[in-house]
């Protein structure tokens, strides 16, 4: 019998470790949820997996979920997908449309597509909305360097308290849904390739990037001014050559159309992850 338990940063504080870092600072701010699952049998309670959820326009998604041994049955797998979607419904009392998950095909158990059916889902492969590449890949560096050339950027090193607070009062008055939380861990962003611009010595903009098992990734990337963006991907793209060299590869996941139209410019030969899809509607 599945239980449940909340992950907080006290409660069971050393689980939250296990969760990638881009998810913690989320789940801190409230957006996203966090669930150890242990599996109580004849007085015993051994841990089963671990997830992560939240809400996107009316659907609960699977954000990221763990199992302690990867080698249990398909049909393990499958009750623990439903336990997840069951559960998180039933704890949002919320009128929800369905559930979704992306797992990506590299990092997926082999029998995901199967757990998945078993579960009650409807699965498949598509594209993913991660673009891969490395540095040595982007083109028309120089062009960037025309914005960089008139726009001031700092970056998270050089970045004071003051500054960083005006951004964050940047982000919130926007009107453009900004996937940022309010209450911010800024030590989870490499310091060295992030970065904040200025306009009239006020922020205008900001790109971050945190860094994930061999990969750095493209966290947020924010502007209210057209040449603020290119200012910043150049920063931060020179700041990545010099700290780990042309062959670094990056993952940028892609939000809006805009964004994937951009990396796409920039690295026409970026390669998109295939991931598995799953949905079940309510």
């Amino acid at each position: 019998m599945f239980r449940d338990e909340k992950i907080t940063e006290e409660i069971p504080k050393e689980l939250l470790g296990r969760i990638p870092k881009n998810y913690r600072a989320a789940i801190d701010g409230g957006q996203m949820s966090a669930y150890a699952v242990y599996d109580d049998v004849g007085g015993k309670s051994d841990l089963f997996g671990i997830y992560v959820t939240t809400i996107h326009d009316g659907w609960l998604e699977l954000v990221w979920e763990s199992i302690e041994d990867p080698a249990v049955t398909t049909t393990e797998k499958a009750l623990f997908f439903s336990h997840i979607v069951k559960t998180d419904k039933k704890r949002r009392q919320e009128n929800l449309k369905g559930a979704f998950v992306e797992l990506h095909e590299d990092e997926a158990w082999p029998d995901a597509v199967e757990a998945l059916r078993l579960s009650g889902m409807e699965a498949r492969f598509g594209d993913g909305n991660v673009f891969e590449f490395a540095l040595s890949q982007v083109k028309g560096a120089e062009a960037l360097k025309k914005a960089a050339d008139r726009v001031g950027c700092v970056s998270l090193l050089e970045a004071d308290e003051k500054c960083r607070r005006s951004l964050l009062n940047l982000l919130q008055l926007d009107e453009r849904p900004v996937p940022f939380p309010e209450e911010v861990d800024w030590s989870m962003y490499v310091p060295e390739i992030s970065f904040i611009s200025k306009k009239s010595d006020v922020p205008s903009g900001v790109i971050l990037f945190s860094e994930q098992d061999d990969y750095i990734v493209a966290e947020l990337g924010f502007s209210v001014d057209a040449v603020a963006l290119p200012a910043l991907l150049w920063n931060a793209l020179h700041g990545a050559m010099e700290k780990y060299g042309p062959s670094q590869k990056v993952l940028v996941p892609v939000v809006v159309n805009k964004t994937g139209l951009l990396v796409k410019k920039l690295v026409p030969d970026a390669q998109r992850t295939r991931i598995i899809n799953g949905l079940v509607r309510f």
